[in-house]
């Protein structure tokens, strides 16, 4: 073995790894445990906010509360049965009220088996010398509470909104289905955006290509404006079929979305939405259907030493 083959494990893990994957992913169940009781709420959990940092889980109207203080939330490998974190869900509440409820929680503690002990310390060590991330200060011990949420991979999807007046497109992984067609988008507080979507009170969602990864980052400078030069983007552009917002042609599914709530939480603001119209479009070339996810490190790290990727990676 050499001596890059040695060093390796005691280099910083990357915080969030950009992979390929079909979707909807499938390789992590996430249930939420509670007084003996187990739902499976893969599909219906979602961030609210980073600083607190809040999670929201989707209730189907007129159900009772799913999340309460106390509870926890299972990220289990599907194929081994096997949980990889747990995060400790405190303080607990309702947003908004029928026809699109939102229980939400607050991260209280978290563990994970995806590293062993010393390496959990010593990688939590690296992370704290890295300074402020996701662009502002969040506490090493809530983005531990993250990585551990991003064990189940988590879409990417462009966002495209107008009201008139100004118009964007720009990338979001805060972004999750709650069950019963319902969507959360969780914008930070600064974004100019949040003025264009109350006003216009609809978005509209496309899917990522893995192939597009560098389009969608490049997107990110956007989140800072209330209007962008639609001539000066790198990609073809076409309307959706509801709202007739502008989104890349080349994206495999386009979701037209009308806002039925907001909320404030934290360093965020939360748009509740439902999907009023859906357009699929067929897919070619060699990541076939494999769209952009985000996953966490150490969830990759343990992937590894099992000597299982299931995804598609592309360099850097």
């Amino acid at each position: 073995m050499n001596l890059a083959a040695l060093a390796a494990p005691m280099r910083p893990l990357t915080l969030w790894a950009p992979i390929g994957l079909e979707a909807p992913q499938s390789l992590i169940e996430v249930s939420l445990e509670t007084q003996g009781a187990t739902r499976d709420v893969t599909g219906r959990q979602v961030v609210l906010s980073l600083v607190p940092l809040v999670i929201g889980i989707g209730t189907a109207a007129g159900e009772a509360p799913r999340a309460s203080a106390g509870a926890t939330l299972v990220f289990r490998d599907r194929a081994r049965a096997q949980a990889l974190g747990t995060l400790r869900l405190g303080a607990a509440g309702r947003l908004g009220s029928e026809p699109a409820p939102l229980d939400y929680c607050r991260v209280e503690g978290s563990d994970h088996a995806c590293l062993s002990s010393p390496m959990r310390a010593w990688q939590r060590f690296l992370q704290a010398r890295r300074g402020p991330t996701q662009g502002f200060s969040m506490s090493a011990r809530e983005l531990q509470h993250l990585l551990i949420f991003y064990i189940c991979p988590r879409p990417v999807f462009l966002v495209s909104v107008a009201d008139g007046a100004h118009e964007n497109l720009f990338p979001m992984d805060l972004v999750g289905e709650l069950g019963d067609g319902l969507f959360s988008l969780a914008l930070r507080t600064t974004s100019p955006s949040i003025d264009t979507l109350r006003n216009s009170r609809r978005a509209a969602l496309a899917d990522v290509p893995l192939r597009n990864r560098a389009l969608a980052y490049s997107l990110g400078k956007h989140h800072k404006l209330a209007r962008i030069d639609w001539s000066a983007l790198a990609v073809d552009t076409v309307c959706s079929a509801r709202h007739g917002l502008k989104v890349p042609a080349d994206s495999p599914r386009v979701r037209d979305l009308d806002v039925l709530d907001v909320h404030a939480q934290g360093s965020h603001t939360v748009f509740v939405c439902r999907v009023t119209h859906e357009e699929r479009r067929p897919q070619s070339g060699p990541d076939g259907p494999a769209r952009l996810f985000h996953t966490s490190g150490i969830h990759r790290a343990w992937r590894r030493r099992q000597g299982d990727l299931p995804w598609r990676e592309e360099p850097a």
